[in-house]
């Protein structure tokens, strides 16, 4: 990343970037653990500054949010709920045979993720104080509410690919 690059893009994101897991060693139990543990950490903090920043902007709105406002502040604080629900949700890896396939299945499932965490950061730029709230509400709340959403999905099939043996055949079971 260049030094121009990281003058707009948020250090959290930078923080991000800087944990996106090397994937070679992906077979030993420790080193998975240990680059999962930094990686996951620091989507935490990105998700972490997305809902503070959500609450602030409500909090301190210049005039007391509607019902519907409310219920979108509410819609996107589960979202931010359920990412860390997927963040907390890694077991440690099932080591086999297949490494290249685990390896290239992460890489997609973290350049999705990354792009994902680029949008919202996006989006969330434009709630950058809370005088804006009402109007960042009303255009872009749905906007982040699907943002989240797909990150998600992309977390949660980046978990299937690191499940245990044991989860993986009760998952298959419930499928």
């Amino acid at each position: 990343m260049s030094a121009r690059s990281a003058a707009i893009v948020p250090d959290v994101l930078v923080d991000v970037f800087e944990h996106v897991p090397e994937y070679s060693g992906y077979d030993d139990h420790d080193v998975v653990k240990s680059r999962e543990s930094d990686f996951r950490i620091s989507l935490g903090r990105v998700i972490k500054s997305w809902g503070d920043q959500l609450l602030d902007a409500a909090e301190h709105a210049d005039t007391p949010l509607t019902r519907s406002e409310m219920h979108a502040v509410d819609v996107l604080l589960g979202g931010i709920a359920d990412l860390f629900d997927q963040l907390n949700r890694f077991r440690p890896v099932l080591v086999d045979d297949d490494e290249s396939t685990r390896r290239e299945s992460l890489a997609r499932a973290d350049a999705g993720i990354i792009a994902l965490l680029e949008e919202g950061a996006q989006l969330m730029r434009d709630l950058r104080t809370p005088a804006v709230a009402h109007r960042w509400l009303e255009h872009s709340a749905a906007d982040m509410a699907e943002r989240l959403q797909h990150l998600n999905d992309r977390l949660e099939r980046r978990n299937r690919v690191l499940l245990d043996d044991g989860t993986r055949e009760a998952q298959s079971l419930l499928v």
